[in-house]
């Protein structure tokens, strides 16, 4: 070894070894239990009584990342039920470990990137979320979850759900605006099944199992227009079909809907016992079922035997009506393109 080869690693090699060692020394003796504490102390002050958090424990993930395991956070019910016989149970969300870890390298180019993973719902997340001066970036997968572990889904179905979510998602946004993502998507449930014939519809009817069948969703975003290429359904109990797009806002929640729902369920289905015969119509029947007396729903009811419904307003504040006719010309386009689409409220 050469004497200036020696000279030049007495200059870099014992600061980095100091950073090193400092880096690892830090590492070990972070206080992480103070950390999880704040954490949880801050969420739940925020939060109020609505949604409680715990986390078991917390340590390092890497070199520069946290890991937490048995993550529970418990949402209580809006409202108390109106019907003494039913209890209204809260809502316990749980991940069983989740890790992010920090780039340090793209700090130093003054640039944020974020990975993380999770074991949550009987599967895993995983993905990364990266900022620049003028962009953010989204990727995200999805393997496996359990969609009945997921208390999001059974609040929007209202019933319970078996089957297993798995997809990718990529979105770009420039300047940091929704209104400006570019971006794709590509989600499936394989198996769903819907309802177990005791959780009753309308706190009326205990409706029995549908077996809807793989759902997929593909989905392009391009300058803040999502246009749905495909969303659909065809099980043994249900066909199902959506189409239309969103057009994305800031903030999200204000994003404007259009899009058109049908379904239909298979003779086979209604005709399965004395509950779904009186709640969907016999088979062949023109008399109408429990599920057609309302009339929201009578005016959804097609020629065709599907139910329509158009959806409108914002992704906070949906808007459902009935279509008892077929989509119209262009419902595949984006959102904003057909005319006399409702103007949603504004958000408060």
């Amino acid at each position: 070894m050469t004497p200036q080869v020696k000279k030049w690693l007495a200059w870099t090699g014992y600061p980095l070894a100091y950073l090193a060692l400092l880096a690892c020394f830090s590492r070990v003796t972070f206080p992480f239990d103070r950390l999880r504490d704040r954490i949880v102390g801050d969420f739940n002050s925020h939060q109020g009584p609505a949604s409680h958090l715990k986390i078991a424990d917390m340590s390092g993930y890497w070199l520069s990342g946290i890991e937490a395991e048995n993550i529970a956070i418990t949402q209580m019910p809006k409202a108390k039920a109106t019907d003494p016989g039913i209890e209204n149970k809260p809502k316990v969300i749980k991940i069983d470990s989740a890790h992010l870890s920090l780039s340090l390298l793209r700090l130093l180019v003054g640039t944020m990137a974020v990975s993380f993973g999770a074991d949550a719902f009987g599967g895993q997340v995983s993905g990364s979320v990266a900022s620049g001066s003028n962009e953010q970036t989204f990727d995200i997968g999805l393997d496996r979850l359990n969609v009945g572990q997921m208390p999001i889904l059974d609040d929007l179905v209202g019933l319970p759900m078996k089957g297993n979510l798995q997809g990718q998602v990529e979105i770009i946004l420039s300047d940091k605006k929704w209104s400006k993502g570019d971006g794709k998507l590509g989600l499936s449930i394989d198996n769903l099944k819907v309802g177990d014939g005791k959780a009753k519809v309308l706190n009326a009817i205990a409706l029995p199992e549908v077996n809807v069948g793989k759902v997929s969703l593909s989905a392009t975003i391009a300058a803040g227009r999502l246009k749905i290429d495909k969303l659909s359904a065809k099980g043994q109990d249900l066909d199902l079909a959506v189409e239309g797009g969103v057009r994305l806002r800031d903030p999200v929640g204000t994003s404007m809907l259009d899009l058109n729902l049908r379904f239909r369920f298979s003779d086979a289905y209604r005709g399965k016992n004395e509950t779904t015969r009186g709640l969907l119509g016999e088979p062949g029947s023109k008399a109408p079922g429990l599920f057609e007396l309302t009339p929201q729903v009578q005016k959804s009811k097609r020629p065709d035997g599907y139910y329509g419904w158009r959806i409108a307003g914002t992704l906070d504040r949906p808007v459902f009506e009935p279509s008892s006719g077929p989509s119209p010309a262009g419902a595949g386009r984006t959102a904003g393109s057909l005319p006399g689409m409702a103007s949603p409220a504004p958000a408060p």
